[in-house]
Parts: C-alpha cells; sequence; structure tokens
C-alpha cells in the first residue's frame, strides 16, 4: 500500500486486496479538499483543476496534479463496480479506469460517474454487493424488459447491464429496473456474444448482406442507439470462401481475438477459424481448426471466457457412410489466439456438452460420455479434472456471487456456499425457480445477480 504525496490517498499496489473502506476514505478526504474550493468559477489557487457549477450537477474535471490521483480511485471504484471479472475478493484483478470519466453529485448529494452525454449520477458503490439474503431462499420476481424473445447472453459493464437475444434485439438498464432495447439495422440481424473492451461494447453475429448471402457482423456501439459495422479485409475473401458468422469476440492486450464459422470454396460445410486483428487491419492470425476426414456439419457453436481464456465446444453431424453421427468438440483459446484441443465425444444420438464459467474457472458439461453426465474443470494448464460425475444437472450457466458459486440449469438452480463443494452436491440439491419458464444465463449486476431466460424472461431475486 502506498499514499499520494499530497491527500495521502491509500493506493493498493499489484495484489493488495481492493477494501471498500479505503475507498471510502480516499472519498471523504476528497470530498472536505473540494468543500474548500473557491465557489467562483475559474482556477483553484492552489490545484490545476478546473471546476464548473450547474443546477443539477457539480462537475470535477481533474487537471494534471490531480489526474494521477483520482484516475487512481476512478480505477479501484471502477473495478468493484463493473469491470471486474467475477473471480472473488483478493484476486488481483484491476482494470484500468476510463478515459474521460466525470465526477459529480446527484440530487441527495451522493458523489458518482455523470453518465456520457447526460446529467444522470451513478453513484460510487450501487455495484456492490447489497443484497445479503440467502440466494437459496429468495424469492425470484420477474422485471418487465419489453421484449419477447429469448436471450442469449448478458454483460454488466460500464454501468450497462446489457443483454442480446436470439432475433437481434439489445435490451440495457443503468438500473436494473427500467429498460430500453434497440436493434441494429441489418437485415436478418442475429447476435452471438457481446462483450466490452474498456472503452466500447462489442457485438457478434450474423445478417444478409446486399448479395443475399448470410455474411459474418462485427459492431460496435457506445449507448446502444449508434452502431459501428467494423469491416475487416480478409485475403481469403470471395463470393464462395467467406465468413458466414462471428460466434464471439475476447479483446485483450490492445488485440481481438474472434471466433467465425467460414465456409469454404466449393464446400457446402463450414470450418471453425479463429482470427487475432485490431479490427481495422487485415488479420494479423488466421488458424482453421482441424476436423476429421468426414463432411461434418456444425450444430452449434458455444462458448465461455474467463479473465485469460476461452472454452469453445462445437456439435457436429458427420455421415462417416453408414449413419448419421455425431461429435463434439471441446477447444481452449487463449487471450492470443492460440487453440488447444481438449477432448471429442462422439455419439449415435445428438451429443449434450455445454461450457460455462464460474469464479474464473472453466467447465465442461457431458451427457454422451461413458461416465453417463460429468461436470470437468479445464485447468489452465489443460489439465482436466472431473469434479462431480452421475448427476443429471443440465447447467446451463454460471456466476460467482457473495461467496457463492450459482449454477442454473432451464428450470433450477444448485448453489455451493463457501467451504462446499460441487462434487458432494446431487440433483435432490437443486432448487426449482422457473417451472414455467427456461433460464439460459445468469450474471451480477447491480448488487445482485439477474437471470435471462426465453421469452424476455428477466429474474432478480428479492
Amino acid at each position: 500500500m502506498i499514499f499520494t504525496s499530497i491527500f495521502k490517498l491509500r493506493k493498493p499496489e499489484g495484489t493488495d486486496p481492493v477494501d471498500i473502506a479505503d475507498i471510502n476514505g480516499n472519498m471523504d478526504i476528497i470530498e472536505m479538499a473540494l468543500n474548500s474550493r473557491p465557489e467562483k468559477t475559474g482556477n483553484a489557487s492552489e490545484m490545476t483543476a478546473i471546476f464548473s457549477e450547474e443546477k443539477e450537477v457539480k462537475v470535477l474535471v481533474p487537471g494534471e496534479t490531480l489526474r494521477t490521483s483520482l484516475g487512481k480511485i476512478a480505477g479501484l471504484v471502477t473495478d468493484y463496480i463493473s469491470f471486474k471479472k467475477e473471480v472473488g475478493e483478493g484476486s488481483g484483478a484491476v482494470s484500468e479506469a476510463l478515459g474521460g470519466l466525470k465526477f459529480g453529485q446527484d440530487a441527495n448529494g451522493n458523489w458518482g460517474y455523470i453518465l456520457p452525454d447526460t446529467t444522470e449520477v451513478i453513484p460510487f458503490g450501487r455495484g456492490e454487493s447489497n443484497w445479503n439474503g440467502e440466494i437459496e431462499n429468495a424469492d425470484w420476481v420477474k422485471v418487465s424488459s419489453g421484449v419477447y424473445s429469448s436471450f442469449t447472453r448478458a454483460v454488466f459493464r460500464n454501468g450497462y447491464l446489457a443483454a442480446i437475444t436470439a432475433d437481434g434485439t439489445v435490451v440495457y438498464t443503468t438500473d436494473g429496473e427500467n429498460w430500453k432495447k434497440s436493434r441494429p439495422e441489418y437485415q436478418d440481424c442475429s447476435l452471438t456474444d457481446i462483450d466490452w473492451d474498456g472503452g466500447r461494447f462489442l457485438l457478434t453475429g450474423s445478417y444478409t448482406d446486399g448479395t443475399g448471402k448470410t455474411a459474418g457482423l462485427i459492431l460496435t456501439t457506445d449507448d446502444w442507439m449508434k452502431y459501428r459495422k467494423i469491416s475487416v479485409e480478409n485475403s481469403t475473401d470471395s463470393e464462395t470462401d467467406y465468413d458466414t458468422e462471428y460466434c464471439a469476440v475476447y479483446p485483450a492486450n490492445g488485440k481481438y481475438v474472434i471466433v467465425a464459422k467460414h465456409k469454404k470454396t466449393d464446400i457446402s460445410y463450414h470450418y471453425i477459424y479463429v482470427y487475432v486483428g485490431d479490427l481495422e487491419n487485415e488479420w494479423t492470425e488466421k488458424k482453421q481448426l482441424s476436423v476429421s476426414s468426414f463432411l461434418k456439419s456444425i450444430q452449434s457453436v458455444k462458448i465461455v471466457k474467463n479473465s485469460a481464456e476461452m472454452l469453445m465446444c462445437v456439435n457436429y453431424s458427420y455421415n462417416p457412410g453408414t449413419s448419421l453421427q455425431w461429435s463434439s468438440n471441446v477447444y481452449k483459446i487463449n487471450d492470443s489466439g492460440a487453440v488447444t484441443w481438449i477432448t471429442e465425444e462422439r455419439s449415435g444420438q445428438t451429443p449434450q456438452i455445454h461450457v460455462l464459467e464460474c469464479r474464473d474457472v472453466l467447465y465442461y458439461y457431458s451427457t454422451s460420455s461413458a461416465v453417463k453426465y460429468k461436470l470437468v474443470k479445464v485447468l489452465a494448464s489443460n489439465e482436466q479434472v472431473t469434479v462431480s460425475t452421475d448427476q443429471n444437472y443440465a447447467f446451463a450457466d454460471a456466476v460467482y456471487f457473495n461467496e457463492d458459486e450459482i449454477f442454473i440449469n432451464a428450470h433450477s438452480m444448485l448453489t455451493v456456499k463457501k467451504g462446499e463443494s460441487i462434487s458432494d452436491k446431487t440433483v435432490a440439491d437443486l432448487v426449482e425457480i422457473a417451472p414455467e419458464d427456461t433460464m439460459t444465463c445468469i450474471t451480477r449486476a447491480f448488487g445482485r445477480p439477474y437471470i435471462f431466460g426465453n421469452r424476455g424472461l428477466v429474474m432478480k431475486p428479492v
């Protein structure tokens, strides 16, 4: 722990734990210092910060001598509120603060961030865990999202809780209660993934282009109202050789890792490609995933991410000459785009392998293995550790919240509390919370978990 030279603000170093008490103490010191500032508009006598005053919001724009201190505080609070991966306290995961952040006070005098291009203040601490009930005993209420399509993925970043639907609609909220929606204006738009690179949101999917073919789509947005289409020149692109869908985007180290379905020349089936680049110039790396000699048709691509890697499951159907067979291949993709094959399972019936992430750990769940029903942890070393067998959980997603690991399937939830192990759990520990609906994904926002599902379903605990 180090201190700033003027105000003696506490600044954690490296892997120092981030303590909210330190942040609150820093805020108190800053508020006292600001209270003694000149009341007239102009330069403060002893600080190179310029203050402006409005009716609804008092704005402080840091100057050079305050930039370092306030930037450090902004980074800590921003990380605590919305940018930190769900890796648990004391993990050392820290995200850089956004450039251009502005601070202000709301009508109640609470200090916080000012949303871009508005006067609305998001108070500090809004992203803290302020719901202290027992998750497994919670009453889950439905929140009106304003849409009736099925959700596929949701994120909480930059003060926005945003989710995408199967038909290409985006819904978002800044308080967890009032939802807005938008839809990118692209024909037959379908969205597959949503992420945040520290300055903008990114979405992947597909659309029908001007020639009538289905093509991959990458979009960026700052406010969910205006979208910019990203077009990356690919030297192999032609009328018969092109990306038909972008399945996921992973921002890392100033670069982007993109997973794509790619149609090869004069071949009716697709390959999976992994690209690396800056989203402006041609891909710096392109890797085609190998498949067996049998012709294969991609049925689905499922991808989850942690702070360093992605875990992907590709489900294929193929015909070896006798009857239709099914194959599920699981791969690891790191933040540099390197691909490692993890496992393959084949079956005469549709295989059911799903990937999920919880507390920065990657898992795959299988119902088609020789040992029926198994949950496998895939470590950073690529070692596979089976943590549960013979339990038909059918997990769809997971989240880490209040030191609990929360796993959901279509209708039920399994809670693994601190000190417990999922290997000791059984299906009898599942708690049904959505008997008439289907849950698809879960994330943490505004101090509580939110569940998304089919037909516009959004639920939160009360």
